[in-house]
């Protein structure tokens, strides 16, 4: 099994390795020099998993406890009600010509939305939650994103700059809605 696991790892590493080659300034080509340069043979990735064991199990029982409260509560129908109201109103707007170009004229279709028509509050909890998740964890994750930025050039890092700009939009669409659910924002 283990002559199995190194093989599988020499064979996933030396594709990963080929793609990088033929496409160096790509993202994904980034995130596999990351990988590649911090994960060396299977025995470096049993050591990454063992060492966080605890959390990896933690995030997979809460997302997991997370996933059957939305199920369970009837939260599916509620956001899949929402969102498609949501999509409607950003693709049936005049203004909004580009969904994926969110900031300014859309930014402002999807927060008179949000003003008229609240997200479930099903769904602002597990949005809240996330939300608090990534500014507990921001400086780590920035320190990665920067790693990515650094070896990102020409469209990749333009298109890390773009996808960081609308989704800055779109929290704050979020984060400036009005909330009737207790405890939330």
């Amino acid at each position: 099994l283990r002559d199995y696991a190194d093989m599988i790892f020499v064979t996933a590493s030396t594709a990963a390795a080929a793609y990088a080659d033929e496409h160096p300034r790509d993202i994904a080509t980034s995130i596999i020099n990351m990988v590649l340069t911090n994960f060396e043979s299977v025995d470096d990735i049993v050591e990454a998993v063992t060492s966080n064991l605890e959390e990896i199990q933690g995030a997979y029982e809460s997302a997991v406890e997370t996933a059957a409260e939305f199920c369970d509560s009837g939260c599916v129908d509620q956001t899949a009600d929402f969102l498609d109201g949501l999509l409607d109103s950003l693709t049936s707007s005049k203004k909004c010509k580009k969904v994926t170009e969110f900031c300014g004229k859309c930014q402002k279709v999807a927060a008179l939305h949000f003003a008229v028509n609240a997200p479930p509050c099903c769904l602002t909890d597990i949005v809240d939650d996330a939300l608090e998740e990534f500014d507990a964890r921001r400086a780590e994750i920035g320190a990665y994103v920067d790693t990515v930025k650094s070896e990102v050039h020409g469209k990749g890092k333009n298109s890390i700059k773009a996808f960081q700009r609308q989704t800055s939009c779109a929290r704050s669409v979020y984060d400036e809605r009005e909330s009737g659910c207790a405890g939330t924002a």
